[in-house]
């Protein structure tokens, strides 16, 4: 399986959002994690917008 997990689309859940939004990873390092918005839904972002989580992100990302 090797690292293809990570290419796949992924759920981030926001800070007052009840619904996660539909992410990409497009950069993965030992402390951070950069992510790029690919919900047509979310209006609060532009499609391509880049959230940079701390890792651990545990709570934070999902596999959809």
């Amino acid at each position: 399986m090797g690292l293809s997990y990570l290419a796949r689309d992924w759920l981030l859940s926001l800070p007052g959002r009840p619904d996660p939004i539909a992410v990409q990873i497009v950069e993965a390092t030992p402390q951070q994690l950069r992510v790029k918005n690919v919900d047509y839904g979310y209006a609060d972002a532009d499609i391509g917008h880049i959230f940079v989580l701390d890792v651990p992100a545990a709570g934070q990302l999902h596999p959809r």
